[in-house]
């Protein structure tokens, strides 16, 4: 996994990390910090789906490209389906995550919530 890709899912789990100790009012144990849910669906790629769910709607409403009720009911669908994952986008428990980074990167980002944790 890129460097860039692995930075930007440490600052997510940081972010979740304080959020959650702060909610529990305790510092979190590494099994609480795994579990831990992470937005892994880069930020451009959920603009680019939020885009594509308004052309699809509008397209939905104007009858464009047909006009038949199959059709326009085919395109508001994706268009929801689209519009739910930019809203909300896919996340993953860091637990999730071990089978595609490496154990010193995930220690590493353990390390980092403890570390943000403490603080």
């Amino acid at each position: 996994m890129k460097a860039a890709r692995v930075e930007a899912i440490r600052r997510r789990a940081v972010k979740a990390g304080i959020r959650k100790s702060g909610k529990l009012h305790h510092p979190l144990q590494p099994e609480e910090i795994l579990s831990l849910k992470v937005q892994v669906l880069p930020a451009f790629a959920r603009i680019a789906m939020g885009v594509a769910a308004v052309l699809l709607f509008v397209s939905a409403c104007a009858g464009w490209p047909s006009d038949e009720e199959w059709v326009r009911m085919i395109e508001a669908l994706a268009g929801l389906f689209l519009a739910f994952f930019s809203l909300l986008g896919v996340r993953r428990t860091l637990s999730g995550l071990a089978d595609r980074l490496s154990t010193d990167i995930l220690h590493s980002i353990v390390d980092s919530v403890v570390d943000a944790i403490d603080v």
